[in-house]
């Protein structure tokens, strides 16, 4: 009786050039456009849950501060200045890896906080219809040069918690966007 021949050499580590060419056909077959637009979807979906969740925060925070949204800032100059959403919110958790929306330029992802907070209700209590009151939005709204964060446009929290996608720019952007845009 043969018995089974033990093979020499080492294990096989690597990838059959018919593995390759396989993986290499599929990824090639998906048009460009496609794949930018599903990873654009990707980060549109992940700013909204990161959104959402900075939401549940603000809410917490309203039920330890006798409901009132917090105090704090536009965008702060040192987000972990006292008046910073950024540091206002650390006290219900983490907040370093939702303060950001993945479809912001790197320079501003590297401040950790892409979001603009609504300072004229810091510090509010009992705000009138709260869903159609932006809290946060995306920084690049500020610029009348820099596209829209999504294709859709920016999201936005209301002060209810909802996450919404708009194309149009809160009135008190724009206005201050006009301010330091006329010439002088």
């Amino acid at each position: 009786m043969m018995g089974r021949r033990k093979r020499k050499g080492r294990n096989r580590r690597g990838f059959t050039i018919t593995e390759l060419a396989t993986v290499a056909a599929v990824v090639s077959s998906i048009p460009a456009g496609a794949y930018m637009k599903a990873k654009e979807k990707a980060h549109q979906t992940e700013c909204i849950s990161n959104l959402r969740q900075i939401g549940q925060m603000v809410e917490m925070h309203k039920m330890e501060d006798d409901d009132t949204l917090p105090r704090a800032t536009f965008y702060p100059a040192d987000i972990n200045a006292d008046n910073s959403i950024y540091k206002i919110l650390k006290s219900q958790g983490d907040t370093s890896r939702i303060m950001t929306c993945p479809s912001m330029p790197d320079k501003l992802k590297e401040k950790t906080l892409t979001f603009v907070y609504n300072d004229d209700l810091a510090g509010k209590r009992g705000v009138d219809n709260m869903h159609k009151r932006w809290l946060l939005t995306e920084f690049t709204c500020v610029s009348s040069i820099a596209p829209p964060a999504h294709p859709n446009g920016w999201n936005y929290l209301f002060a209810d918690g909802h996450v919404a996608t708009h194309r149009v720019v809160p009135k008190k952007i724009t206005e201050a966007r006009a301010a330091t845009e006329r010439p002088e």
